[in-house]
């Protein structure tokens, strides 16, 4: 076995070295999860889901999250290897099904890029001199929105970033994580000012700010929500339809899994970052909701989404609601109002950085296991960096972002969140059975993956409990139930020939292998190097 597995894997050691602390990876995921794209995701939540409560949606997400993290976090103590759900489903199942699981999820973190792109102009900058030339009454600062927001500059701008985090990734390991602090660090400081600045102007002091400073009246933005038939109250339903979006957000602690192999104190540093990603997430985000409420109030916040993702006439701002710009009726005080946007726009660009670490480690998961050209899992021998994979994921993102800027082909990411969320379900199945499937590695796990009750795994009972979760949040994502749109079968079938392609691609890479002599079912029976 031995020599089947030195003739299948290139070489003994992956070429990645253990530099990331616990504190590096709690970081890193929490800025994938993107703390201040929340600023833009609770219009959106509120427009598309009458009845949601911002507050309540996140914080009944939470521990749903938090079992699916568990089961993360099992397969992570008990395989800590580059590559993350790849590599435990192709080990716990077939290494078709682990293909099948991770190509879909990687293709909609490339397109995702072209959403992050557009984010970093509006309402990032265009949040910015939207709040700043509010509080200043400088109309020139406000009248570069359309500028800045413009399709030309907007996809300039998008591949200059693309650029700029592809170089920070090649730097190496270190620079990647020391620019993700400094990144970190502002964005914690621009959520921390919303939220100060939101809780301390009081309620009747933001309407009065508004209705002096936006040129239109509070209580008539209400009234013509209303009006149009939207529902500004909280429900029930509406709260719980509305968890599909936070599902998404807080999909990033899984981040840390994929480059487990070059975490220090693997079982400690993966508690913190994954569990405590989950945690951290909601304590700060949910505040940001909470003080949106206290100062704006919800009916306003949520006529206001509704009317400007509408495109309905009573709203004459020139700027959508969006939390960057709110900011601007809560505080005379530019720097804060201006910190607020600037952070959303390092946010935008961090999240670049966190994408392509998780995307190469992938690519170069699947080079090791004979899936694509093993130069895709050279290591850069001064920075330690997977240059072939990063060159590939650059060439991916162009693409993507090119395509989603200049055509509607990327429309069924509408149905984005149903694909990464089948793929968490495939990771539940494994999850279920890799205790009887491979006692080999199950074995050998530290002793509280090891646990039972009533002698059936906890960790069979966690993948359960997250197949049914993730199968429920994929079902959600393609169901009418409060935006009134019908389902898009064609969105639907795109999303889910993207499984079928990878088991294709599989099978012909399969076939490919066997003539060349080797054999792909080692992968499934031995794990690569670390």
């Amino acid at each position: 076995m031995k020599m089947a597995e030195q003739l299948f894997f290139t070489r003994k050691a992956s070429g990645l070295i253990r530099t990331i602390s616990a504190t590096d990876a709690l970081m890193f995921n929490t800025l994938l999860m993107g703390i201040n794209l929340t600023f833009t995701y609770a219009v959106w939540s509120a427009a598309l889901f009458p009845g949601v409560n911002l507050v309540w949606s996140a914080t009944i997400a939470t521990p749903l999250v938090f079992i699916i993290a568990m089961a993360w976090l099992f397969f992570t103590l008990s395989m800590p290897r580059a590559g993350g759900d790849f590599v435990w489903v192709s080990r716990s199942i077939h290494p078709a099904i682990g293909f099948v699981d991770s190509l879909p999820l990687v293709l909609s973190v490339f397109s995702w890029s072209g959403f992050l792109g557009k984010a970093f102009q509006d309402p990032g900058i265009a949040g910015m001199l939207g709040s700043v030339g509010t509080i200043t009454n400088n109309p020139s600062l406000i009248e570069a929105i359309s500028f800045w927001t413009s399709t030309n500059v907007s996809y300039s701008l998008s591949i200059i970033m693309l650029l700029v985090s592809l170089l920070i990734i090649a730097a190496g390991t270190k620079t990647t994580f020391r620019f993700g602090w400094v990144c970190w660090l502002i964005v914690v400081a621009g959520s921390l000012a919303y939220t100060f600045v939101m809780l301390s102007v009081g309620h009747e002091s933001f309407v009065a700010n508004f209705n002096k400073l936006s040129g239109a009246n509070y209580n008539a933005i209400i009234s013509a929500a209303q009006n149009a038939g939207y529902n500004t109250g909280f429900t029930a339903s509406g709260t719980i339809v509305g968890l599909v979006y936070f599902f998404l957000n807080f999909y990033g602690f899984a981040w840390s899994a994929y480059y487990a192999g070059e975490m220090k104190e693997v079982s400690r540093s993966n508690i913190l970052a994954i569990l405590g990603s989950v945690i951290l997430f909601w304590a700060l985000t949910v505040v940001q909701y909470w003080a949106t409420y206290v100062a704006a109030g919800s009916d306003f916040f949520h006529a206001a989404s509704y009317l400007a993702t509408t495109g309905n006439s009573a709203w004459t701002l020139p700027y959508g609601p969006y939390l960057t710009y709110l900011v601007a009726f809560a505080t005379s005080n530019a720097w804060l109002a201006g910190l607020v946007g600037f952070s959303l726009v390092v946010e935008t660009l961090a999240t670049y950085v966190t994408y392509w670490v998780m995307t190469t480690r992938v690519i170069f998961a699947w080079s090791f296991d004979r899936l694509l050209p093993t130069a895709f899992s050279e290591i850069d021998q001064r920075f330690h960096a997977p240059r072939n994979a990063l060159i590939l994921t650059g060439v991916l993102s162009f693409i993507y972002i090119t395509v989603g800027y200049f055509t509607n082909l990327l429309g069924f990411l509408a149905y984005g969140t149903m694909g990464v969320y089948l793929s968490c379900a495939i990771v539940g199945i494994a999850a279920m059975v890799f205790p009887f499937r491979r006692k080999d590695i199950f074995e050998k796990a530290p002793k509280y993956v090891k646990l039972r009750i009533a002698g059936v795994p906890v960790m069979s009972i966690i993948g359960i409990a997250t197949a049914i979760i993730a199968t429920s949040v994929a079902t959600f994502t393609a169901l009418p139930a409060y935006t009134g749109a019908p389902v898009n079968p064609l969105y639907v079938s795109v999303v889910l020939s993207m499984f079928v392609f990878a088991l294709i691609y599989y099978m012909i890479v399969s076939w490919y292998n066997k003539r060349r002599g080797l054999d792909m079912s080692i992968a499934y029976r031995e794990l690569p190097p670390l």
